[in-house]
């Protein structure tokens, strides 16, 4: 960086990061808006297995959701191996479901 700004670097794949943080941002906002309730009390399907998919899917898991990531594309077990990859890796639970 140069002066006066001084930022830390942020390796973002595809812009997977940045996407799925505002997504759920977006998700959480639009619940405070219309009364909902909060986004962790929420089930959430997440369509697409690819990086921002994935990203997203362990945020809102991260966030008490209960999370399915959805592919309508690729057969069930593709789908529950991305689910078992990322339960394993980030701790959290995402059950995977074929649309």
């Amino acid at each position: 960086m140069f002066d006066p700004f001084r930022t830390s670097v942020i390796v973002d794949p595809k812009g997977a990061y940045t996407t799925s943080a505002a997504m759920v941002a977006k998700a959480e906002d639009a619940l405070r808006v219309k009364s909902f309730g909060k986004l962790s009390d929420k089930t959430c399907a997440v369509f697409g297995t690819g990086p921002v998919g994935r990203v997203t899917s362990v945020l809102l898991s991260k966030l008490g959701c209960k999370v399915f990531i959805i592919s309508l594309v690729s057969g069930l077990a593709y789908v529950t191996s991305v689910a078992d990859k990322l339960n394993k890796r980030y701790s959290v639970y995402v059950e995977g479901s074929r649309g």
